[in-house]
């Protein structure tokens, strides 16, 4: 009957870092977006 507490304490240290992640990589997507959008040719494109 105790596994439910270490369970429930591994999802939410999951989440939390998935909190703490998600926005993190939002932001470099617009960074890096932005910089694409800037300078195309940069790729070699």
């Amino acid at each position: 009957m105790k596994v439910e507490g270490p369970r429930r304490l591994k999802v939410q240290s999951f989440t939390g870092a998935a909190a703490r992640l998600i926005p993190a990589l939002l932001l470099a997507l617009l960074v890096v977006g932005r910089q694409l959008h800037k300078n195309p040719n940069r790729l070699g494109g």
